[in-house]
């Protein structure tokens, strides 16, 4: 949870590009960089919680547990697109948006 606002995050990676994008008082000295670990990280979240959670129905449930997730190459033309997306939301002060508005929407 972050001390600041009590924003509450799952993952360790939201929480810190959290404390990037909102709470950083010195932007410069920082900076986010999107990798392939992040949407693979991601998707590996929502595979879990939608598999372990019934209220998922069942067949749904047992379709993902098939699922395998390829993480991109960085020189992969999908990564490079969702890249210059995050790079977007970033210089214009929005990059947690990017999470929510992109990558839970793209996968």
């Amino acid at each position: 949870m972050c001390s600041d606002c009590g924003k509450k995050y799952k993952s360790r990676g939201g929480y810190q590009r959290h404390r990037a994008t909102k709470h950083n008082s010195n932007q410069n000295s920082h900076h986010l960089t999107l990798t392939p670990n992040i949407p693979a990280e991601i998707v590996s979240n929502a595979l879990k919680n939608i598999t372990e959670r019934e209220v998922f129905a069942a067949d749904i449930r047992n379709e993902l547990k098939q699922y395998e997730y390829e993480e991109p190459g960085g020189d992969n033309q999908e990564f490079t697109v969702i890249k210059k997306l995050f790079e977007d939301y970033l210089k214009n002060g929005n990059a947690e948006k990017f999470y929510g508005n992109i990558m839970l929407k793209y996968h």
